[in-house]
């Protein structure tokens, strides 16, 4: 299915679900209890192409060229962070409710406070309907699941399993699911990686690569900063060649969510700064993967609190 079919469609069922929602919807904190000694969090963006080349990870079909989230990390340093700091984890914000139905209705709560108390017609409710079906659609364009490994393999499993693993331990900071993902998006879009490296004349291509020095040059002065985290692969035939497949953005461990410089250090698969980079092209168009039960969560959700 289509993205753009997908978006039409859901947008037109949220549209005619939320014509009178007019009023908050309150928004539960979740029982979890952070690691303060991380020092800054990590956001991890992927290039999917890179993600895999040579790969039997990820699932099978074509690859979209496009940035994508990978994580938003509490970090001590690149191969120290805190893990689960909730033991027993869901992503569920409410006792009976679900994680996508959580984040919608949280969604719906703060475009409706906007309007609580002011005459508002029929156009307001078809805003807010195509916001909430825009921030849905926003989650599973930027943030999709690819790996094939996992026990679960459906977006919303993927985004709760990196709230348990990664978002717990920042509470301190991020207190929600829909928190912690709201901010994520927040940074993607403030990232604007694709924008930087096009402006730069960096786009991708199979047999073209590009200055490593260059490219970190654009990246790091587009965010303001000076170093940056970036895995490759070795490139397949060509030894003095590299394939880009992540990059790390190191962010201030405070409400701002500055970014910083990243702290540096050895890791696995990291670039090499003398090699020439690949960025690799996709195979296609972005293809979203939806669940029945992601589609169906909306409508109901929605539907509810309608």
């Amino acid at each position: 299915m289509k993205f753009s079919t997908v978006r039409d469609a859901l947008c037109i069922c949220l549209v005619n679900l939320s014509l009178s929602v007019y009023s908050a919807v309150t928004n539960t904190d979740t029982n979890v209890t952070s690691n303060n000694e991380y020092k800054y969090l990590e956001f991890v963006l992927e290039w999917k192409p890179g993600m895999c080349y040579k790969s039997t990870e990820c699932k099978t079909g074509l690859i979209s060229g496009r940035w994508t989230i990978h994580g938003l990390w509490p970090s001590v340093n690149y191969t120290t962070n805190p893990v689960d700091c909730a033991g027993e984890c869901s992503a569920k914000e409410s006792s009976e409710g679900n994680f996508v139905g959580d984040f919608v209705t949280n969604i719906v709560g703060k475009l409706a406070s906007k309007v609580v108390g002011k005459s508002v017609g029929k156009d307001v409710g078809e805003k807010i309907g195509e916001q909430v079906g825009e921030a849905v659609l926003e989650m599973a364009e930027n943030w999709p699941e690819i790996y094939s490994f996992l026990e679960e393999e459906d977006d919303e499993s993927a985004w709760e399993y990196e709230w348990c693993k990664h978002g717990t331990c920042s509470a301190d900071l991020l207190r929600t699911p829909s928190e912690y993902f709201e901010q994520a998006l927040t940074l993607y879009d403030s990232a604007s990686l694709k924008d930087t490296l096009e402006s730069a004349g960096i786009t991708p291509n199979e047999t073209t690569s590009y200055s490593f020095s260059v490219l970190d040059k654009e990246l790091s002065n587009s965010l303001g900063v000076n170093t940056l985290r970036y895995w490759c692969k070795e490139k397949q035939g060509e030894e003095d060649k590299q394939v880009l497949y992540r990059v790390g953005l190191c962010v201030e461990k405070s409400l701002n969510f500055h970014w910083q410089d990243c702290p540096g250090g050895e890791f696995d698969e990291k670039c090499d700064q003398e090699k020439r980079v690949y960025l690799l092209p996709g195979s296609a168009a972005p293809q979203l993967s939806f669940s029945v039960g992601l589609i169906f969560d909306v409508f109901f959700t929605v539907f509810l609190i309608h």
